[in-house]
C-alpha cells in the first residue's frame, strides 16, 4: 500500500465481475474463455488520474505499439479504441 499508487502493476485472480469486453487479439472476436487473472495497476500520473475521476469507474485497456495518436485511431478505432491521450 506504500507504493501506490505508482510503477506497479498487481497480477490478481479474477472474479466473474470482470467484463466480457475482452477480445482475441487477432480476430476481435469475443472470447469464448474467462481470463483466470488480471493486471490491475494505480499509476501516479496526473493525467491518468485526472482521466480516472472523470470515468468514476476503472478503465480497461491493453498495451499497444507505440505510434501516432492518429495512426492510433486508424488501426484500433474500429476494434474498439474510444480515445488517445498524447501527453507529450
Amino acid at each position: 500500500r506504500q507504493s501506490l499508487p505508482g510503477p506497479y502493476t498487481l497480477i490478481m485472480p479474477a472474479s466473474k465481475n470482470v467484463p466480457k469486453r475482452i477480445f482475441d487479439r487477432k480476430s476481435g472476436k469475443k472470447s469464448s474463455s474467462r481470463r483466470q487473472e488480471v493486471g490491475v495497476r494505480m499509476p501516479d500520473d496526473p493525467v491518468c488520474q485526472a482521466v480516472l475521476e472523470q470515468l468514476e469507474s476503472p478503465l480497461l485497456c491493453t498495451s499497444v505499439p507505440l505510434l501516432e495518436p492518429a495512426a492510433m485511431m486508424d488501426l484500433y478505432g474500429p476494434r474498439g479504441l474510444a480515445f488517445v491521450i498524447d501527453v507529450g
